[in-house]
């Protein structure tokens, strides 16, 4: 991936966000990075995590759909409609913001660690939109939805959703996907 950040946090949480899709594709606990690959000789801007990695589905995860069972788009650029913003740093948890335009709609997207510093909370703000829009909170080859709004992905990681809400669990094109619909803000927790 060619745009992406990595965020490491006191509580040993850390991801990286791609920043051409507008979303979190990596996450793993413990030290955070060895960026020896960036600065040693000519560099070529890469680092490694300093633990084990899981690998989240790569692609937009926040995309407007004209029905539920519409495909996931693959990638979207300025002139499909997504247009990266920036970030901003919250002052309140000194945590960056990521923001991005879609399809006329305001995405402000912020990753904190949990409660309990095990997992990440995603929290996303939608202001602006007119499309329904859908969060692809999980893809893989076997999703699993178990006891009180959590499901298991490919027996890697969890996705912990907040009381009383349940996403729909779909198969399409030979994968499952694990989506909910956005309309103003949603927030749930990736644990691993």
């Amino acid at each position: 991936l060619t745009h992406t950040i990595g965020v490491g946090t006191p509580q040993g949480a850390h991801y990286v966000y791609d920043l051409k899709a507008g979303t979190p594709v990596c996450i793993w606990r413990g030290g955070f990075v060895d960026a020896t690959p960036m600065w040693n000789g000519r560099g070529d801007g890469s680092f490694s995590p300093l633990g084990s990695p899981v690998y989240l589905p790569k692609g937009h995860s926040v995309a407007p759909l004209s029905t539920p069972t519409a495909s996931f788009p693959e990638g979207l650029s300025e002139a499909a409609g997504f247009r990266n913003v920036g970030y901003e740093v919250d002052p309140k948890t000194g945590h960056p913001v990521f923001l991005y335009e879609m399809e006329g709609a305001s995405i402000r997207d912020e990753v904190l660690p949990g409660s309990t510093g095990k997992g990440l909370v995603r929290h996303l703000h939608l202001e602006g939109s007119t499309a329904p829009f859908f969060v692809r909170l999980a893809a893989g080859e076997n999703i699993r939805q178990l006891q009180g709004g959590l499901y298991e992905v490919d027996q890697k990681y969890y996705i912990e959703l907040p009381q009383g809400i349940n996403a729909t669990l779909r198969e399409i094109g030979g994968k499952s996907e694990l989506l909910l619909p956005l309309h103003n803000q949603i927030e749930y927790t990736i644990n691993w």
